[in-house]
């Protein structure tokens, strides 16, 4: 799959039509069409508009490798370092004196006040973010004893049948409709049942069976 093929499938997976897609970024509907039939090259301040909008990774967009979106707590990180990178405007005093350069103090009052309140506002920004960071991490950190415990709560039996045969046919819908659904499931079902989950369910399940065949 080339970078083409898979600017079309983000678009696809996310449900976009090339004129909603060319609306959301700014550039012509044709520029899409041209860009997903390989006859133009996306530029590289495109492809990162793109994974900045749609949390699309940028690397598996250049080159294919890895998932096709980013976490939401990798997003998160990358806010924190873009608002720690950005220049404060006491960075910018301190820049002045240590090059011994005129300070420029007859800044209007207006522009003075503005700065000082993007300040303040980037500072709240970095507050709110690495909050929701922690929430994000201490939502993903579950113990085993916890995974255990939940466990042992679903007996063999119990399980709804009908339930869990619906569940089956919506994956094999989605698996067999397209490419994009497919792709979509896979990154919704790799979120939805993370692999610490699955381990311990199996260690779970190996556990039950033992005491099964013992009695």
């Amino acid at each position: 799959m080339n970078i083409s093929q898979r600017f079309k499938l983000i678009r696809e997976t996310l449900g976009l039509t090339q004129t909603l897609m060319a609306q959301d970024l700014g550039i012509d509907r044709s520029h899409v069409g041209n860009i997903e039939n390989a006859s133009k090259k996306a530029s590289d301040s495109l492809l990162k508009h793109i994974c900045a909008r749609y949390g699309v990774s940028e690397s598996w967009l250049k080159t294919g490798e890895g998932e096709m979106f980013t976490s939401p707590e990798d997003r998160m990180k990358k806010l924190l370092e873009q608002l720690n990178s950005q220049p404060s405007v006491h960075s910018y005093y301190s820049f002045l004196v240590d090059h011994r350069l005129p300070l420029q103090e007859s800044l209007p009052h207006h522009l003075q006040i503005q700065a000082d309140l993007l300040e303040q506002r980037k500072e709240a920004i970095r507050e709110e973010l690495e909050v929701r960071l922690e929430k994000q991490k201490q939502a993903t950190d579950i113990s085993a004893e916890n995974i255990s415990s939940f466990v042992q709560q679903i007996l063999p039996g119990e399980a709804d049948e009908k339930e869990l045969e619906e569940m089956k046919n919506i994956l094999e819908i989605l698996f067999n409709a397209s490419p994009s659904y497919r792709e979509w499931a896979k990154i919704q079902f790799k979120y939805a049942f993370p692999e610490t989950i699955l381990a311990q369910a199996r260690t779970q399940l190996q556990q039950q069976k033992l005491k099964n065949d013992k009695k």
